[in-house]
């Protein structure tokens, strides 16, 4: 039956679906998506293969929003973002409070070469919306995350600020750094993918950091933008 599966002969069956994707270990979203895929390919009609079609279209779209795959663990109001995302600054000296040695607004200021007093008024701000907290004479990092949407009024800011301290990381140029840019001619299946892969393995990384203990505070750039006209 499994030969006759994989030459195209015979489709799985609902229940031989659902146990693949638990063999594979897909996670809920991805084991949906893949049981629609096998229910578009059983369904006798072409009405309801459209119909399931928009539905992996959905599901499609859903996987390739940030927001709905990375767990948001507190949302900003509208005047925390527009503040916070103003300038880099307030992200470097929040992530900073999870490193250890870096409990006080004085190291943390020596470690990003900023100026006390600064530092000190970021701290203040974070403290009072919460995003730090202060146990004694320590700081610790507050909700874990504080992920913007694609179509955030404040995501230009957010971006834009971060590559400002890109490029003036770029003329230090350390050997943990690493800086590319690729311009490619490809196609739009190609680009799909690409898109997919990123964000299954930003999915990854926050995870990741999430689990272990932080040890430095890095900022990932990744720009996948198409160069000329439609």
């Amino acid at each position: 039956m499994v030969s006759q599966i994989f030459n195209g002969e015979r489709d799985l069956s609902m229940d031989h679906a659902l146990g693949t994707a638990q063999f594979l270990g897909l996670s809920e979203n991805e084991s949906r998506y893949f049981l629609l895929l096998v229910e578009r390919s059983r369904a006798a009609s072409s009405k309801l293969k459209d119909f399931i079609s928009k539905q992996i279209l959905e599901a499609r779209r859903d996987g390739q929003n940030l927001k709905k795959v990375l767990t948001q663990e507190r949302e900003l109001s509208d005047s925390e973002k527009a503040v916070f995302h103003s300038n880099w600054t307030y992200s470097a000296v929040r992530l900073l409070t999870s490193v250890s040695g870096f409990q006080s607004a004085d190291a943390i200021a020596a470690k990003l070469g900023l100026n006390p007093a600064q530092v000190r008024q970021i701290v203040d701000y974070l403290l009072e919306h919460g995003l730090i907290l202060r146990e004694g004479a320590t700081l610790k990092l507050g909700p874990q995350r504080t992920h913007l949407e694609k179509s955030s009024p404040y995501i230009v800011s957010r971006q834009k600020t971060w590559r400002v301290k890109a490029f003036e990381c770029m003329d230090r140029r350390r050997d943990d750094d690493l800086f590319y840019t690729g311009p490619m001619a490809v196609s739009k299946a190609a680009v799909e993918n690409l898109r997919h892969e990123i964000t299954l393995m930003l999915k990854r990384l926050t995870d990741q950091a999430v689990r272990e203990k932080p040890e430095n505070i890095f900022c990932l750039n990744i720009d996948l933008f198409q160069v000329a006209k439609d």
